[in-house]
Order: structure tokens, then C-alpha cells, then sequence
């Protein structure tokens, strides 16, 4: 014996339409963006680094730290997304050597926004709750209609 169940209002609608923005990575690709511009501005602003970036070693030029061609801060992007993770990342072959540094000398300069034993720095912490607080909100507001 099978027993089905339907049920027609607005708001058993609305709820397949949240559940399936969620299923289809939507919340996540919004916070994978969230973090990728954590990243991108932590070229711009010290206190989103997580951890200080050693100074040049001269002489090699006068414009900002890793900052002139634009090229690896422009990079930075989700590389992968789906509704239960975010991957952001960049193109570019020396965005590692960057972040991490390399045993031949080249100090780390650390700009994505995760420690070195991964965990997320508070800025970004901070930056995800608020866009996941808007995202849910913004679901929520839509069973109010």
C-alpha cells in the first residue's frame, strides 16, 4: 500500500526552489566569491593577510609587493564548486611559491585567507557568515511573498 501525499500552496514551491538553489551550489559559489575577494584585497590591505609579507629585498623596483603586473591578484577566483564545498585558486604557476615560499629562498608571502595549518583568518570568517547571513535571508524572505 502506497499512500502520496500532495501538496499545492506557495510555500511547498518555495521551499523546492530553495532547496534546489542549495543543491545546485548557489550558496557556495556565493561564498567561494566572498573569499576570493578576501584574497584579492589582501594585496591592498595589510590587515587581511595572515601573516605579515617579508619586505623586498633590494634592488628590484618601487611599486607594491607583488602587485606589478596585477597578473596573480586579478587571478584569483572559485575553481571549483558544487553545493557542499568552494575551491578558490588561481592560474597562475607561482601563486604557490608566493603563498607558501619555496627552500630555495623565496620568502612566503601569504595572501590567500588561510593560515598555514588551513584554517580560514577571522577576516574571511567574517566576510562568509555575513554573506551566508544575506543569502539565507534573502531565501527566507522569499516564503514571505
Amino acid at each position: 500500500m502506497n499512500l502520496q501525499i500532495t501538496v499545492h500552496d506557495g510555500v511547498s514551491e518555495k521551499l523546492t526552489q530553495a532547496v534546489s538553489d542549495l543543491r545546485s551550489g548557489e550558496l557556495m559559489k556565493n561564498l567561494g566569491d566572498a573569499a576570493a575577494a578576501v584574497a584579492t584585497r589582501a594585496f591592498r590591505e595589510e590587515s587581511l593577510r595572515p601573516s605579515p609579507w617579508a619586505p623586498r629585498k633590494p634592488p628590484t623596483g618601487d611599486w607594491p609587493l607583488l602587485r606589478h603586473t596585477l597578473l596573480l591578484e586579478r587571478s584569483i577566483r572559485v575553481t571549483e564548486c558544487d553545493a557542499n564545498h568552494a575551491v578558490i585558486g588561481s592560474d597562475r604557476l607561482y601563486a604557490a611559491f608566493q603563498q607558501f615560499g619555496t627552500r630555495k629562498g623565496l620568502p612566503a608571502r601569504p595572501f590567500m585567507p588561510f593560515d598555514s595549518a588551513g584554517n580560514p583568518t577571522p577576516a574571511v570568517v567574517e566576510r562568509l557568515e555575513m554573506r551566508a547571513e544575506v543569502y539565507l535571508k534573502k531565501l527566507a524572505d522569499g516564503f514571505n511573498r
